[in-house]
Parts: C-alpha cells; sequence; structure tokens
C-alpha cells in the first residue's frame, strides 16, 4: 500500500532529462534537412503575400487570400532576416530578398513553434500524471502530419501551437479558480475550528461530500440542480480537452465562491477572542 502511494506521488513529478530527449527528438524530426526542398504551392501562398508588404509596404486585399495571422508571423521574421542581413551587408536593397531568404527562417519559425507544440502537450498531460504527459508529448514529437506541417510554412503549425496553448491556458484558470475557491472554504473553517486537525479534516469532509453530488448530479438528471452547489460542477478539465470552450460563468463561480470564503474568514478572526 506505501510503494503504490509512493508511485502515485512520484508520477505526479516533472522529469526534465525525459521530456528534454522527448524534445529534442522531436526538433531533430522538425529540423533535419529543412533548408533544402522545393517550394511547395501551399507555402508560396504565405511566402507571396510576405514579399509584397516588404517590397511595397503595403498590402492590396487579393493578396490575403489565406489567414492573416501566419502572414503576419513569417513577415515580422522575414523583416528581421532582412534587417539583420542589411547590417552585415548580405543585401543592400529589398529588392535582393526573395523566395529563398523567407523559406530559410520561416520555415524555422514553423518548426520552433512545432517543437514548441511537443512541451506543450507535456504541460497538458501533468493535470493526469507524468506518465500520461510523457506518452502524449511523444506522440505528438512523432506525429507524421504535425511534423509535415511543421517543416513548412503555412497556417498548420501557428493554429497548432495556438491551439494548444489555449488549452493549456484554459486547463491553469479553471484548476486556478477551484484551488481559489477551496482555498476560501478551507480558510473559513479554519477560522472557525478549535484545532488544524478538525479543520483539514471537516475540509476533507465537505470536498468529498461536493465531488459525490457533482457526480450523482452528472449521472442522475433529477439531481443536477443540487450539483450547482459543488465547486466540482464548475471545473472540467476533460470537456476542455475534448473541445469545449472554457465557460467564462465557471471561472467567475469559482472565484466568487473563494472570495466570500476569504470574505466570511476575515469576519470570523476579526470577532475571535484570541
Amino acid at each position: 500500500m506505501v510503494d503504490r502511494e509512493w508511485r502515485e506521488a512520484i508520477d505526479m513529478r516533472s522529469s526534465l532529462v525525459s521530456i528534454g530527449l522527448v524534445v529534442v527528438a522531436g526538433s531533430l524530426l522538425r529540423y533535419w534537412n529543412l533548408r533544402h526542398g522545393l517550394i511547395a504551392p501551399l507555402e508560396t501562398e504565405v511566402i507571396d503575400p510576405v514579399l509584397l508588404l516588404i517590397h511595397t509596404g503595403s498590402y492590396r486585399p487579393q493578396a490575403l487570400a489565406q489567414p492573416t495571422l501566419p502572414i503576419y508571423l513569417h513577415a515580422l521574421v522575414a523583416i528581421a532576416h532582412f534587417i539583420l542581413g542589411a547590417i552585415v551587408g548580405v543585401w543592400r536593397s529589398v529588392a535582393d530578398f526573395g523566395p529563398g531568404q523567407v523559406v530559410a527562417w520561416g520555415r524555422g519559425l514553423s518548426a520552433l513553434l512545432g517543437t514548441a507544440v511537443v512541451f506543450i502537450v507535456y504541460q497538458i498531460g501533468m493535470r493526469w500524471g507524468a506518465r500520461h504527459a510523457l506518452l502524449a508529448a511523444g506522440l505528438m514529437a512523432v506525429t507524421p502530419t504535425h511534423v509535415a506541417v511543421s517543416r513548412q510554412i503555412g497556417e498548420g503549425s501557428p493554429l497548432t501551437f495556438f491551439s494548444a496553448l489555449s488549452l493549456l491556458l484554459s486547463l491553469v484558470a479553471n484548476l486556478g479558480a477551484l484551488a481559489w475557491c477551496w482555498a476560501g472554504v478551507a480558510m473559513a473553517i479554519a477560522v472557525r475550528a478549535p484545532r488544524r486537525g478538525v479543520a483539514g479534516a471537516a475540509t476533507g469532509v465537505i470536498a468529498l461530500a461536493a465531488f459525490l453530488v457533482d457526480y450523482v448530479g452528472r449521472a442522475w438528471p433529477a439531481a443536477q440542480t443540487w450539483a450547482r452547489l459543488s465547486p466540482f460542477h464548475y471545473f472540467s478539465p476533460l470537456e476542455l480537452v475534448m473541445g469545449t470552450p472554457l465557460r467564462p460563468v465557471d471561472v467567475a463561480v469559482l472565484l466568487a465562491a473563494g472570495c466570500a470564503g476569504m470574505a466570511v474568514s476575515y469576519v470570523l478572526f476579526a470577532r475571535r477572542d484570541i
């Protein structure tokens, strides 16, 4: 029993060596021989507007055939590349800056975003344990589709990066709001309880009861009204992973409950005779 609890505790600890090897492997797949290869037709749909921006300083509406975010990202990278090259004397005017130069750093940006996705997926998986996180990051590192979009200029790599980042931030916000909610409840109980052990036990019992109420409410429609009283009703990490957007109302309710608990604890502590 003790060994099992120890293994479960260890599973929540992050291993920098393991995730480091996975990230390095993912980066090698994305950066290896990156500059070689013909420019794909999909890449020209981003390269042409980028060159138009650099050469003319303005867009024409017909040039924006692709979503503008990848164009702006690669335009910023291309501008930085051009300025650096101009400083060291590689080219003297914007006329010397062509598709080959955009591809060199543009593909590097896509590979960088793709490598970052591997680490973000690991951080997402850490909400369920280090082994799950490492498995998810390893699968993302070697997924052929993601490796392919990370090796070319286009919308695939930025879209995946910002989608994974938004999911991670949603999980952090939802879990942080739940933690704040229970912090307020625990603070109010601790101020009122005569001893620390009593406060810890009471908070644990209330948390278990709240979890059971939410669990019954999800399985039994007749109890859904009572389930709204549970903080766990407003905590839905699996729904976020499945693609459901984070509901601001859920975060607001948890934060409000935590603030209410803190306010009650302040009033009780002010009236307590120490």
